[in-house]
């Protein structure tokens, strides 16, 4: 292809599935039912260059011819995240999620390769648990890539921190004390552990309805009613960050999967003592603030009760906020379904 018009795309892409289908022309504009494309197809205005080349109505091409709606939901996690280019600045987004998943990066790149990536292989093997690689986030890859990234990091969190003590019991210099110190910290922040169970949750229920509409056989109606589905879906978690309801993001009944690493039971127990004055015993590790902050003089035992509380609202706020947006973007994209999809979607009344 030597130009990149919209024109030539489209010819390319005739071409293409005639020589693959050793069709004509012609036949192509006879069996032509609708195709399902990514955005650069329909900011180049694919429907009407198809129009005028199969000599097919404009309308019916324009109704016929769908962005694919996995593409749009990536769009939508993607501008929930990182908001909007607006005059070279950055408008929107999410900073908490910005924060952690930089912070998450930065740990993550220093355990992939050398003599600290062997030490925990052999942990992983002294403890006889599985060692798993991290998977650095990539921006062009879809969700489910972000889901396994933070399920390989909780996995291997236990792993980390004990490959972070023993790096500071056998610092040789104050140099290594300190920057093994600074990496147990930055891994134990109360903060940081309940964000990344939260989008833990979240990119599990995102992966599940991504890997559905990326189905070979997923037709626009059906897909449609996914994307209502996972809406709701994501109203009802927002709302129930209003107070300390147990958020449960996967109604099993509906996806069929195993709940792996849903956190609120326990965190909405632990918060459940918390108010009622009783102990931290039925918060999971990962979430002890016992663990606190290491020192030179020992472990200064974190937050208080009330402290917790006070950060598991806070973030909480967050969360609303960040579900908010998501929510928001995936109205912006997915309302505007050509009235044959919303007729057919009521018709067949998927549930």
């Amino acid at each position: 292809m030597t130009s990149n018009s919209g024109l030539a795309l489209t010819k390319l892409l005739v071409k293409t599935v005639t020589k693959s289908l050793k069709w004509s022309d012609e036949t192509l504009r006879k069996r032509l039912s609708g195709a399902c494309v990514d955005g650069q197809y329909i900011h180049l205005n694919l429907s009407s260059h198809l129009s005028d080349i199969l000599h097919l109505p404009v309308e019916f091409m324009k109704d016929s011819v769908i962005w694919d709606a996995a593409h749009r939901l990536e769009l939508a996690c993607e501008h929930a995240k990182k908001g909007y280019s607006v005059g070279g600045q950055r408008v929107g987004g999410t900073s908490w999620l910005i924060e952690l998943d930089d912070v998450l990066q930065h740990i993550m790149k220093i355990f992939r390769y050398g003599h600290n990536h062997t030490d925990l292989q052999n942990i992983c093997k002294e403890k006889n648990k599985v060692f798993l690689e991290f998977n650095l986030f990539s921006e062009t890859r879809f969700i489910q890539y972000a889901h396994r990234t933070y399920d390989h990091f909780i996995r291997m969190f236990d792993i980390l921190c004990e490959k972070l003590k023993r790096d500071a019991a056998l610092a040789e210099n104050e140099k290594q004390t300190t920057e093994a110190e600074n990496l147990q910290n930055l891994l134990m922040q109360l903060e940081l552990v309940i964000d990344l169970l939260f989008m833990m949750d979240v990119s599990h229920l995102l992966t599940y309805y991504s890997k559905e509409l990326q189905r070979f056989n997923v037709v626009p109606f059906y897909a449609m009613t996914l994307i209502n589905q996972l809406k709701f879906q994501l109203n009802n978690a927002r709302d129930s960050f209003n107070s300390f309801k147990t958020p449960d993001l996967i109604p099993l009944h509906q996806t069929g999967h195993n709940k792996i690493y849903i956190v609120w039971e326990a965190l909405g127990n632990g918060v459940k003592s918390i108010t009622e004055k009783q102990s931290f015993n039925n918060i999971p590790l990962l979430l002890r603030s016992e663990r606190g902050r290491v020192t030179r003089s020992g472990t200064s035992y974190g937050h208080d009760k009330e402290g917790f509380r006070l950060i598991i609202l806070q973030r909480y706020k967050g969360y609303r906020i960040y579900l908010d947006l998501l929510i928001a973007e995936m109205c912006n994209r997915f309302d505007q379904w050509p009235d044959w999809i919303v007729l057919s979607e009521k018709s067949f009344n998927f549930k």
